[in-house]
């Protein structure tokens, strides 16, 4: 990953100990469109916790966009590869952005207006993918056709999405794994606790699993994911959400790029988090618009004809 990001400006490997503590490399690295990824052992406690937001300003106006990985050895492999492959796609002219909720009548109607704020720009290409147009046994499949971004907003937990009829981490975990060109550039889950690192499933902390986050970017589903860790307000997510698709129509690229356009639009992102690379790309793999025309998602008043 390294060595790929070279290609795009400086990029370096820090190696961490107890002698320098993370606060002093993230001030030290503070500068203008500077990303951290920290990866951490599965088997130590997380210092996920300890910032409020993943982008954190400096004396000066120099910020750090902060991300998160904690996978062992194997996945952090599998990753890696995962995210280079996706640091190569190519350009397109527009990127495909899947929109995703419950079928509340204030999420179905946040859905519609993120569409035409979508569609009023060039840069993106908009799929409405609400719970009340795709139904649940085909969200796995709509979630693999290599889109640009995809945005819920709706209700959640650390353990999945309460929209479709629930979408559990695991459900979304289940099956082979991804191919490199079905994979979402970046997921961006405005839904309660979905960037906790861990949820439990069972009585007691040996029961304990990956939060949806953590196993969206470990599964492949995503390069990136930007959630809340904690509960979210409604409003707040409806600011979000509109600034997420102004700086994606504005032409931003990158997942850290999109945060801060959207803090400097307004938006609120105490509490919220990045797991996985914060350099990711917003890139759709090649065709995925084309794939994501296929998915049967007709909206409620269409008039459906038989063949």
């Amino acid at each position: 990953m390294r060595d790929e990001h070279l290609h795009c400006g400086e990029a370096q490997l820090i190696a961490r100990d107890n002698d320098r503590p993370l606060q002093d490399v993230l001030a030290e690295s503070a500068g203008d469109g500077t990303t951290l990824l920290v990866i951490e052992d599965p088997a130590e406690p997380s210092l996920r916790g300890l910032w409020s937001t993943p982008l954190l300003e400096y004396h000066g106006g120099a910020d750090v966009v902060l991300g998160w990985l904690r996978l062992e050895a194997q996945e952090l492999h599998a990753y890696a590869n995962r995210a280079v492959a996706m640091l190569r796609r190519p350009a397109q002219p527009a990127q495909t952005v899947a929109l995703l909720g419950p079928r509340e009548q204030r999420y179905v109607d946040l859905l519609d207006q993120l569409v035409i704020a979508a569609e009023s720009t060039r840069e993106l290409v908009p799929f409405n993918w609400g719970a009340e147009r795709l139904a649940r046994h085909h969200l796995a499949r709509a979630l693999r056709q290599g889109a640009g971004a995809a945005i819920y907003t709706g209700h959640g937990s650390a353990g999945g999405w309460f929209a479709y009829g629930g979408v559990s981490a695991d459900a979304l975990a289940d099956g082979p794994m991804p191919a490199d060109d079905e994979s979402i550039g970046v997921v961006f889950s405005l839904a309660c606790r979905t960037g906790q690192t861990s949820r439990v499933t069972g009585a007691g902390a040996m029961s304990q699993r990956r939060g949806l986050a953590d196993e969206i970017s470990r599964c492949g589903i995503a390069g990136a994911v930007l959630a809340p860790v904690g509960d979210s307000l409604h409003e707040d997510n409806r600011v979000l959400a509109a600034t997420l698709i102004r700086a994606l129509g504005s032409g931003m690229r990158t997942c850290a790029d999109i945060v801060r356009a959207s803090h400097a639009d307004g938006a609120c992102l105490d509490g919220y988090v990045i797991v996985g690379d914060p350099a990711m790309p917003v890139a759709g793999a090649p065709g995925a618009r084309e794939r994501c025309a296929t998915i049967f998602a007709p909206a409620r008043d269409a008039g459906l004809t038989r063949a």
